[in-house]
């Protein structure tokens, strides 16, 4: 720093305020008073350089803390923060140097993109071209220099890349590639792919794997690739819940020598294991088998993910399992990281006792397991920085909003703040973007060469429709199902049936799969339903009830609280007394009729009803968690007022071919779902609705149309124009299946 200069108290605008520079000043000054004023300069001097203070947020509105705080924030830690946001046309990757509050735009992006890692000081590498399901069509890097993107790796015909991992030198990468199921358009029946590759020398994509995913079948996908080209993968079995750590294995770069790892079978870890910055050890949660076997189904989780009492490590050269010394007996563990030079790591701990909750850091050189900062849940650990700092977040409270810009899939932080846990202390770093995807810590001489962009005001006006929250039909929060991500937070709550702990590895408020994989019913308000899917099998035993009975009471009891209804139903036609067997590919709550599995029977009756175990209804209503893990919103639709909503709800159904009963469904769905005085109405493509709600059936419809509405609330009507959506009318002729639900905004 100049010390001509002081730092403003912005740490996002620089205005260089002069304290020496004009001779005159000092004329009428008396040497003692010279003297006096020399003095208070080099104390402010010295202050710059070695004093931060501590910023108290006096609003809750970051604008006006810019403008109103006086704060320095001056040499935090010798790093920069790489992180990205959204806006509704690009991806936006960030810069904020910790060590002097410079902030900047790296690069903006197309949408379409993920998992952004940072090569170099000048490249960054990540998934390109993503579709509707997210999958990549390849790997590219972008000069930040030349502002140029170049593809680097693509995706085998038929193939999307899922995922990738990094060799700790950056100089190997292991690709994920998945082929998903042609009718149900998801992994389940689907193929799976690992390869690895040289970054520098792109000639070969050597094939490690290729497998059809089956029910039976966990298929293997990258978890670390070594600096010699070693490369770690966990069994993975999709569409299951929480479908990892079903196994290790390994195999060398070009695939020719491969093994399962012996000391890591399933039924003996719980969270995905985690490769440490310099390649030694893989960190997991671990289980010791004291409570049975650790594959055997709880609730509809394996024993080991529910009761993981363990965090051990993996050597990759000896690929024996390791116990870190002095670590608490039985608690609850939390989300475990690497701290920077891979010594050691941090791990949350959840305890009975308060004075216990916390984050520890275990290091491997010492063997000590020391608590560094009290358990603060209003506040998410990011990152580590040195051995006393660290970045903590504001998580956004929805589970609706993932997105993957950084390394997994997680709901963005609105707020990251530096601690300095040695003292307390807590600085608000005041990013300019609203929905913050961390990236990654990097040195401060990372930004030399780097012409910051100035930062688009666009990016802190809210402009992030990408990540905003969404609610699916009526009820539901929106629950992902993630394919190579470790939860990024664990939720352990004390089952009162088995009194076994259980991992809620869905985001908070979410509800659970049970073991026939759909939903337990989310918070219905005070409603606390003595029938549940879930409950049925253990009630029946007790009251002598049929399934069938309680499933009727169980039906009987969400009709009669208003605030479990759920409606967009999916509707059946067709020949009296076919049977057609349905699979819905996605966890859902809430079946009117009840269901017990995800796979059921229904029997056509006359006039458009239909019977499913034994109840004859209209419709099949439910809720249902998206299979997709990012959606993109349509941008044609129509803007309504409150007034014209009928009207305009007619026209939609109308130009799509619903009939009467379709049409008086939608419109009640409507008027719950859209409370704003205005709102956005849209319906998504054919592909897009398909693979948020996958259904198949047996046999195959004649004609099957599945409608996605978007349904956007605003405060106020906008001063611009949309243009009118494209309708595709339905024809009904034979078998006739029609499923229409709403994303709401």
């Amino acid at each position: 720093m100049d010390p001509t200069q002081i730092t403003t108290p912005s740490p996002h605008t620089s205005i260089n305020t002069p304290i020496t520079g004009g001779s005159n000043r000092f004329q009428n000054l008396s040497s003692k008073n010279i003297l006096l004023f020399l003095i208070i300069i080099i104390f402010v001097i010295g202050g710059v350089f070695y004093g931060v203070t501590k910023v108290k947020k006096s609003t809750s509105s970051k604008k006006e803390d810019v403008a109103q705080d006086n704060r320095e924030i001056v040499n935090l830690a010798p790093y920069t923060l790489v992180y990205g946001s959204w806006t509704d046309k690009s991806s936006v990757i960030l810069a904020y140097d910790l060590s002097t509050g410079r902030e900047g735009v790296l690069a903006e992006l197309p949408v379409n993109i993920k998992k952004v890692t940072v090569l170099d000081n000048n490249t960054l590498l990540y998934i390109a071209q993503t579709d509707v399901r997210d999958h990549g069509r390849v790997i590219a890097k972008y000069d930040l220099s030349k502002k140029q993107e170049t593809t680097l790796l693509t995706a085998s015909e038929g193939f999307g890349i899922d995922d990738y991992v990094l060799s700790p030198d950056k100089k190997y990468i292991s690709l994920w590639e998945i082929q998903v199921d042609d009718t149900s358009g998801i992994l389940l029946g689907g193929k799976s792919r690992v390869y690895t590759a040289n970054l520098a020398n792109l000639q070969t994509k050597n094939l490690i794997t290729d497998e059809n995913s089956t029910e039976d079948n966990p298929v293997k996908y990258p978890r670390g690739i070594l600096n010699n080209g070693t490369v770690f993968m966990d069994r993975f079995l999709p569409n299951s819940g929480t479908g990892w750590a079903y196994g290790m294995s390994m195999s060398n770069f070009t695939g020719t020598e491969q093994k399962d790892i012996e000391s890591m079978p399933n039924g003996t870890y719980g969270t995905q294991p985690m490769l440490s910055p310099d390649g030694k050890y893989f960190v997991f949660q671990g289980y010791n088998g004291t409570k049975g076997d650790g594959a055997a189904n709880i609730n509809g989780f394996r024993r080991s993910i529910v009761s993981s009492n363990q965090v051990q490590l993996l050597n990759t050269q000896t690929l024996q399992r390791e116990s870190p010394k002095n670590l608490p007996l039985d608690p609850s563990f939390g989300r475990i990281g690497w701290d920077k030079s891979g010594t050691g790591f941090y791990v949350s701990v959840l305890s009975d006792n308060k004075l216990e909750t916390g984050i520890y850091y275990y290091s491997l050189q010492t063997n000590n397991f020391s608590l560094v900062s009290p358990f603060n849940p209003d506040l998410y650990f990011v990152s580590t920085l040195n051995t006393n700092e660290a970045l903590f977040a504001k998580q956004l409270e929805s589970s609706n909003s993932l997105g993957n810009l950084g390394g997994t899939y997680s709901a963005p932080y609105t707020d990251m703040y530096f601690v300095d846990l040695s003292k307390d202390n807590q600085v608000d770093l005041n990013l300019t973007g609203t929905l913050i995807q961390y990236i990654g810590v990097l040195p401060s001489k990372f930004l030399e060469g780097n012409l910051l962009q100035p930062v688009d005001s666009a990016m802190g006006s809210g402009n992030t429709l990408q990540l905003q929250t969404f609610t699916v039909k009526s009820e539901l929060a929106e629950e992902r199902r993630v394919h190579q991500s470790q939860p990024e937070e664990v939720t352990r709550q004390i089952n009162n049936v088995t009194g076994e702990k259980t991992v809620i590895s869905t985001p908070k408020g979410a509800p659970k799969p049970n073991n026939t994989g759909s939903l337990d019913a989310p918070n219905c308000k005070d409603f606390k339903p003595t029938y549940t899917q879930e409950k049925c099998g253990t009630l029946t035993e007790e009251n002598n009830l049929t399934y069938g009975q309680c499933s009727k009471e169980a039906e009987r009891e969400m009709s009669e609280n208003s605030m479990c209804e759920v409606s967009s139903p999916l509707y059946l036609y067709g020949k009296t007394n076919t049977v057609v067997t349905i699979t819905i590919h996605t966890p859902f709550a809430n079946s009117i009729p009840f269901l017990n599995s995800k796979t059921f029977q229904a029997v056509f009756k006359e006039n458009g009803n239909f019977s499913i175990n034994n109840n004859e209804v209209p419709s099949l209503a439910f809720s249902y968690a998206p299979a997709i893990k990012k959606i993109v919103y349509p941008k044609k639709g129509i803007i309504t007022s409150q007034k014209e909503l009928t009207n305009n709800i007619d026209y939609f159904a109308k130009n799509l071919g619903l009939n009467e009963k379709e049409t008086t469904d939608l419109l009640d769905s409507a008027k719950k779902s859209i409370t704003s005085p205005y709102a956005f109405i849209s319906f998504f493509d054919h592909e897009t609705s398909h693979a948020i709600l996958p259904i198949t059936f047996n046999p195959k419809p004649d004609v099957y149309r599945n409608i996605v509405f978007y349904f956007k609330n605003l405060d106020q009507k906008p001063n611009f124009s949309v243009q009118p959506p494209t309708f595709d009318p339905i024809v009904r002729h034979g078998f006739t299946a029609i499923e229409i639900s709403e994303i709401v905004e």
